[in-house]
């Protein structure tokens, strides 16, 4: 018996951002647009919003959420953004992958394997 030829192995892919978060993060400017406490007179809970725009090709993304005081009791401004950031990025994620993902391929530099 003949020995076999080795396995054929791949060459690594290419180095990508670690998570998607990262990657809107590097390829999008993203804006608080809202950020109050609703309903004014008699509040019960924050309500932020954010406008996320895609770097490369102008599109933008307009997306809020409510959380609730009980939630957010105790915390900073900059906390309080990052709790809505983190509920609506599911969407903003969506988003990004349909509008965005091939801006982020498109003049990129490549280089052959």
């Amino acid at each position: 018996m003949a020995d076999e030829p080795p396995p054929i192995v791949p060459p690594p892919a290419p180095e990508v951002p670690d998570t998607v978060l990262e990657t809107v993060a590097s390829c999008c400017t993203v804006t608080v647009v809202r950020y109050e406490l609703y309903p004014a007179d008699e509040p019960t809970c924050h309500v932020v919003g954010f406008a996320v725009k895609c770097n490369d090709n102008g599109k933008i993304f307009h997306s809020g959420t409510q959380l609730p005081l009980a939630e957010t009791l105790g915390l900073e401004d900059l906390a309080i953004l990052h709790k809505g950031w983190h509920k609506l990025f599911p969407d903003i994620q969506a988003w990004f992958t349909t509008a965005c993902g091939s801006a982020i391929v498109v003049g990129s530099t490549y280089t052959p394997l």
